[in-house]
């Protein structure tokens, strides 16, 4: 009996004990960020070349899936067009500490919170998200090869 609960204890005292943190490498997070400021920018035509050409993304708004190699392209359009029917600019969106996070040979995958804000109306706005991310490396760069979106909050 002394040693079960001697053993419990240690499996409960390693699973307690914080993991030694560990970051997301640079050449993972290259892409994601040239995504990041491309929107930031409105760069829609620029945002295929973060991506695999077998891209999915999906979005809250309708059709909500996009694939292919214009797929972030379509995206971003769409994404265009729902701001100009809201009456909304001046969007920002901003990735706030990635904690969750895996790194495999040539895959990854990454949740990346965003906060994100915009003027509606002249009005401001906030969303807060995630965006949850597979990428895939081949020939030494990584791209994205999903994308989605899963809004926490929104004011608007």
């Amino acid at each position: 009996m002394r040693r079960q609960i001697f053993l419990l204890a240690a499996i409960f005292s390693m699973l307690a004990a914080p993991a030694a943190a560990k970051s997301l490498p640079a050449a993972v997070m290259a892409p994601i960020s040239a995504m990041l400021a491309a929107t930031n920018a409105d760069k829609g035509a620029e945002l295929g070349t973060y991506y695999t050409p077998d891209a999915v993304v999906v979005d809250e708004f309708a059709p909500h899936v996009w694939t292919g190699p214009t797929a972030a392209a379509q995206w971003w359009a769409g994404v265009d067009k729902q701001m100009a029917q809201m009456g909304t600019h001046a969007i920002h969106a901003a990735a706030q500490p990635i904690k969750h996070f895996d790194v495999t040979g040539d895959s990854a995958y990454v949740v990346v919170p965003l906060n994100i804000s915009y003027a509606v109306k002249g009005k401001p706005g906030h969303e807060t998200g995630l965006f949850t991310l597979t990428l895939r490396r081949s020939g030494g760069t990584w791209k994205i090869a999903t994308q989605t979106w899963a809004t926490a909050t929104s004011t608007m």
